[in-house]
């Protein structure tokens, strides 16, 4: 799904508007011009020949792939991050301190283990371990062809959860992950060691004021390509008020 002449929609499940697989997060592909492209997530993996045919089906050839910019490391995000790496010769990046996650495929740490006993997923299914090439860090700016971007680390639905802003020629863009969705709201995750913490909101959300967001592009849910700053202004005064209203990420069983 075309976007804007910089930005696809190439993947997404039930939590979305169900282009691909139903475990997806939503998958963006950024053309960067001068046969420069990037995917924002990788999808939970098990079929991503779908997101490839969506992209294919803009014109673009899959090789041109140079990064995928993980948000971070739980399984519908980087189940796929294997396969763009083996097929295209693509790097993986993620922030620093969740690499060790994806390149373990650890599925306690990764709330896989939790996920299939709550019967998210199938009891067979596994992540494949990823080597991470790129290992981020906080307001790092990156280029994608023509086009900079940078990275917002920001604790609260995990250890240190990327939203990435770029700055394209038509509009400002925010891929906001999980970190947060439409109408301002937060995902915790509700187990124990989840890595979801209410300090991190806090401490991380005046990363997010002035940031003059025109499209706001979560991995779950309603996106806005317009005034999308009102998206992450309704996150930030959630984190200053004395009583805290978000929600507890609970989804559905969806394979």
């Amino acid at each position: 799904m075309k976007l804007t002449n910089e930005v696809y929609l190439v993947g997404g499940g039930d939590h979305g508007i169900r282009l691909t697989h139903r475990s997806d997060c939503a998958v963006y592909l950024i053309d960067g011009g001068d046969n420069q492209l990037a995917l924002i997530d990788a999808g939970v993996g098990a079929d991503t020949r779908a997101i490839v045919r969506n992209i294919e089906e803009h014109g673009f050839n899959p090789e041109n792939i140079k990064v995928v910019y993980l948000t971070h490391y739980h399984t519908d995000h980087i189940g796929g991050a294997r396969d763009w790496r083996d097929w295209f010769g693509c790097k993986v990046a993620i922030a620093a301190e969740e690499a060790p996650f994806v390149e373990n495929a650890d599925e306690e740490k990764l709330g896989l283990k939790v996920a299939k006993e709550a019967g998210y997923y199938p009891k067979d299914f596994v992540v494949k371990p990823c080597p991470i090439d790129i290992k981020l860090g906080d307001d790092q700016e990156l280029t994608i062809g023509q086009l900079k971007m940078r990275t917002l680390i920001s604790p609260g639905h995990t250890l240190a959860h990327i939203c990435y802003v770029l700055q394209g020629k038509e509009k400002r863009y925010l891929f906001a992950g999980d970190h947060i969705t439409y109408g301002g709201l937060v995902s915790f995750q509700n187990y124990e060691n989840s890595g979801s913490s209410l300090d991190g909101y806090r401490n991380s959300a005046h990363k997010f004021v002035g940031l003059n967001i025109d499209a706001f592009l979560p991995s779950h849910m309603l996106f806005t390509l317009n005034r999308g700053q009102t998206e992450v202004d309704l996150m930030v005064a959630a984190c200053k008020n004395l009583f805290f209203n978000g929600r507890f990420y609970a989804p559905m069983r969806i394979f």
